[in-house]
Protein backbone atom coordinates (compact mmCIF):
# COMPACT_ATOMS: atom_id res chain seq x y z
CA UNK A 1 0.00 0.00 0.00
CA UNK A 2 1.38 3.41 -0.99
CA UNK A 3 0.85 5.98 1.76
CA UNK A 4 2.63 8.80 -0.02
CA UNK A 5 0.47 11.89 -0.43
CA UNK A 6 -0.83 13.01 -3.76
CA UNK A 7 0.69 16.08 -5.33
CA UNK A 8 -0.56 19.40 -4.00
CA UNK A 9 -3.03 20.72 -6.60
CA UNK A 10 -4.33 23.65 -4.58
CA UNK A 11 -4.50 26.98 -6.35
CA UNK A 12 -3.12 30.02 -4.47
CA UNK A 13 -6.71 31.15 -3.80
CA UNK A 14 -7.66 27.77 -2.34
CA UNK A 15 -4.55 27.82 -0.17
CA UNK A 16 -5.33 31.39 0.82
CA UNK A 17 -8.82 30.41 1.98
CA UNK A 18 -7.36 27.74 4.27
CA UNK A 19 -4.94 30.23 5.82
CA UNK A 20 -7.51 33.01 6.16
CA UNK A 21 -9.88 30.61 7.92
CA UNK A 22 -7.21 29.53 10.38
CA UNK A 23 -6.08 33.08 11.11
CA UNK A 24 -9.68 34.16 11.72
CA UNK A 25 -10.25 31.22 14.05
CA UNK A 26 -7.07 31.95 15.99
CA UNK A 27 -7.10 35.75 16.19
CA UNK A 28 -10.75 36.66 15.78
CA UNK A 29 -11.33 40.34 15.04
CA UNK A 30 -8.01 41.57 16.46
CA UNK A 31 -5.76 43.67 14.27
CA UNK A 32 -2.72 41.58 13.36
CA UNK A 33 0.73 41.86 11.79
CA UNK A 34 2.41 39.09 9.83
CA UNK A 35 5.18 38.09 7.47
CA UNK A 36 5.36 35.84 4.44
CA UNK A 37 8.81 34.37 3.75
CA UNK A 38 9.01 33.29 0.13
CA UNK A 39 6.60 35.56 -1.74
CA UNK A 40 7.51 35.08 -5.41
CA UNK A 41 4.71 36.77 -7.42
CA UNK A 42 2.62 37.58 -4.30
CA UNK A 43 -0.47 35.54 -5.22
CA UNK A 44 -0.90 34.46 -1.60
CA UNK A 45 -0.02 37.92 -0.24
CA UNK A 46 -2.68 39.47 -2.47
CA UNK A 47 -5.32 37.03 -1.27
CA UNK A 48 -4.53 37.51 2.42
CA UNK A 49 -4.35 41.29 2.20
CA UNK A 50 -7.65 41.55 0.32
CA UNK A 51 -9.59 38.95 2.28
CA UNK A 52 -8.32 39.42 5.82
CA UNK A 53 -9.05 43.04 6.61
CA UNK A 54 -7.68 42.71 10.14
CA UNK A 55 -4.12 42.65 8.78
CA UNK A 56 -2.54 46.00 9.59
CA UNK A 57 1.07 45.20 8.60
CA UNK A 58 2.38 42.52 6.23
CA UNK A 59 6.06 41.90 5.55
CA UNK A 60 6.73 40.44 2.10
CA UNK A 61 10.13 38.73 2.29
CA UNK A 62 11.95 37.31 -0.71
CA UNK A 63 15.38 37.43 -2.31
CA UNK A 64 14.10 38.27 -5.78
CA UNK A 65 17.61 37.52 -7.00
CA UNK A 66 19.30 34.84 -9.15
CA UNK A 67 20.08 31.51 -7.49
CA UNK A 68 23.56 30.03 -7.94
CA UNK A 69 23.51 27.10 -10.43
CA UNK A 70 25.28 24.75 -8.00
CA UNK A 71 23.10 25.61 -4.99
CA UNK A 72 21.04 23.11 -3.01
CA UNK A 73 17.99 25.13 -4.02
CA UNK A 74 18.55 24.21 -7.67
CA UNK A 75 19.32 20.57 -6.84
CA UNK A 76 16.07 20.30 -4.87
CA UNK A 77 14.12 20.46 -8.16
CA UNK A 78 11.98 23.30 -6.85
CA UNK A 79 10.56 25.20 -9.80
CA UNK A 80 10.88 28.60 -8.08
CA UNK A 81 14.57 29.18 -8.99
CA UNK A 82 13.61 28.92 -12.67
CA UNK A 83 11.98 32.32 -12.29
CA UNK A 84 15.30 33.81 -11.15
CA UNK A 85 17.86 32.77 -13.76
CA UNK A 86 18.87 36.41 -14.28
CA UNK A 87 18.47 39.58 -12.25
CA UNK A 88 16.25 40.93 -15.01
CA UNK A 89 13.88 38.00 -14.53
CA UNK A 90 13.95 38.44 -10.76
CA UNK A 91 13.21 42.14 -11.08
CA UNK A 92 10.26 41.34 -13.34
CA UNK A 93 8.84 38.94 -10.75
CA UNK A 94 9.27 41.60 -8.06
CA UNK A 95 7.37 44.11 -10.21
CA UNK A 96 4.52 41.61 -10.53
CA UNK A 97 4.47 41.20 -6.74
CA UNK A 98 4.38 44.96 -6.25
CA UNK A 99 1.63 45.49 -8.84
CA UNK A 100 -0.44 42.65 -7.41
CA UNK A 101 -0.43 44.14 -3.91
CA UNK A 102 -0.61 47.84 -4.78
CA UNK A 103 -4.21 48.06 -3.55
CA UNK A 104 -2.85 47.34 -0.08
CA UNK A 105 0.36 49.32 -0.35
CA UNK A 106 -0.29 51.00 2.98
CA UNK A 107 -0.11 47.67 4.80
CA UNK A 108 2.74 45.91 3.03
CA UNK A 109 6.44 46.21 3.76
CA UNK A 110 8.65 44.71 1.06
CA UNK A 111 11.91 43.21 2.34
CA UNK A 112 14.19 42.22 -0.55
CA UNK A 113 16.95 39.93 0.65
CA UNK A 114 17.75 36.58 2.21
CA UNK A 115 15.58 35.19 4.98
CA UNK A 116 18.24 35.42 7.71
CA UNK A 117 19.22 38.99 6.89
CA UNK A 118 15.63 40.19 6.59
CA UNK A 119 14.63 38.55 9.87
CA UNK A 120 17.09 40.87 11.59
CA UNK A 121 15.08 43.85 10.33
CA UNK A 122 11.90 42.70 12.07
CA UNK A 123 11.69 43.29 15.85
CA UNK A 124 11.35 40.26 18.10
CA UNK A 125 7.84 39.45 19.39
CA UNK A 126 6.29 41.93 16.95
CA UNK A 127 4.34 39.58 14.66
CA UNK A 128 1.13 37.65 15.16
CA UNK A 129 2.01 35.16 12.43
CA UNK A 130 4.78 34.13 10.06
CA UNK A 131 4.12 32.02 6.96
CA UNK A 132 7.16 30.17 5.57
CA UNK A 133 7.25 29.05 1.95
CA UNK A 134 10.81 29.74 0.82
CA UNK A 135 13.55 27.20 0.01
CA UNK A 136 12.31 23.73 0.98
CA UNK A 137 15.59 21.93 1.63
CA UNK A 138 16.07 20.63 5.17
CA UNK A 139 18.89 23.03 6.18
CA UNK A 140 17.05 26.04 4.75
CA UNK A 141 13.78 25.22 6.51
CA UNK A 142 15.60 24.63 9.81
CA UNK A 143 17.21 28.05 9.47
CA UNK A 144 13.94 29.78 8.62
CA UNK A 145 12.20 28.23 11.62
CA UNK A 146 15.00 29.28 13.94
CA UNK A 147 15.33 32.91 12.81
CA UNK A 148 11.61 33.69 12.45
CA UNK A 149 10.32 32.02 15.63
CA UNK A 150 11.60 34.86 17.88
CA UNK A 151 9.71 37.38 15.74
CA UNK A 152 6.35 35.90 16.77
CA UNK A 153 4.67 37.16 19.92
CA UNK A 154 3.35 34.73 22.54
CA UNK A 155 0.05 33.31 21.36
CA UNK A 156 0.98 33.83 17.70
CA UNK A 157 1.30 31.35 14.85
CA UNK A 158 4.20 29.95 12.86
CA UNK A 159 2.90 28.29 9.72
CA UNK A 160 3.87 27.25 6.24
CA UNK A 161 3.40 25.24 3.09
CA UNK A 162 4.47 21.88 1.62
CA UNK A 163 4.62 19.93 4.87
CA UNK A 164 3.93 16.56 3.24
CA UNK A 165 4.67 17.27 -0.41
CA UNK A 166 5.57 14.19 -2.54
CA UNK A 167 8.92 15.72 -3.48
CA UNK A 168 9.91 15.28 0.15
CA UNK A 169 9.79 11.53 -0.36
CA UNK A 170 12.56 11.82 -2.94
CA UNK A 171 14.91 13.07 -0.26
CA UNK A 172 15.15 16.48 -1.92
CA UNK A 173 12.90 18.51 0.38
CA UNK A 174 13.00 18.57 4.14
CA UNK A 175 9.97 20.56 5.28
CA UNK A 176 8.32 17.72 7.16
CA UNK A 177 11.53 16.61 8.89
CA UNK A 178 12.50 20.15 9.86
CA UNK A 179 9.05 21.05 11.19
CA UNK A 180 8.68 17.78 13.10
CA UNK A 181 12.08 18.21 14.76
CA UNK A 182 11.34 21.85 15.59
CA UNK A 183 8.02 20.97 17.20
CA UNK A 184 9.57 18.11 19.18
CA UNK A 185 12.53 20.21 20.35
CA UNK A 186 10.29 22.93 21.77
CA UNK A 187 7.51 20.64 23.00
CA UNK A 188 4.91 22.27 20.75
CA UNK A 189 1.75 21.07 19.02
CA UNK A 190 1.55 20.72 15.24
CA UNK A 191 -1.74 21.23 13.41
CA UNK A 192 -2.24 20.28 9.77
CA UNK A 193 -4.93 21.51 7.41
CA UNK A 194 -4.87 18.85 4.75
CA UNK A 195 -1.38 17.38 4.37
CA UNK A 196 0.30 20.51 3.04
CA UNK A 197 -0.50 23.48 5.28
CA UNK A 198 0.98 23.35 8.79
CA UNK A 199 0.45 25.54 11.86
CA UNK A 200 2.25 25.81 15.21
CA UNK A 201 0.96 28.06 17.99
CA UNK A 202 3.53 29.83 20.16
CA UNK A 203 2.63 29.29 23.82
CA UNK A 204 1.41 32.28 25.74
CA UNK A 205 3.62 33.39 28.62
CA UNK A 206 1.48 31.53 31.13
CA UNK A 207 1.88 28.32 29.11
CA UNK A 208 5.59 28.56 28.33
CA UNK A 209 7.24 27.33 31.51
CA UNK A 210 8.08 23.94 29.97
CA UNK A 211 9.19 25.21 26.57
CA UNK A 212 12.87 24.76 25.92
CA UNK A 213 15.16 27.09 23.99
CA UNK A 214 15.90 26.12 20.41
CA UNK A 215 19.57 25.17 20.01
Amino acid sequence: MNDKPERDNQTPKQRGRVIVKKLREHFGSRLISGAEVGVLRAMLAEHLLLNLRTIRKYYMVDRWAPVKPDSSYIRSLDKVPTFFRTQEQADAVLRVAIDRTNRCAGKRIILKGGSVAMAKVVPDHSLHFVYIDAEHTYPAVCTDLKVWWPKIMPGGLLCGHDYDNPIGYQGLWGVKQAVDEFVAALDLQLELRGRIEWFVAKPRKTESTNVRTLP
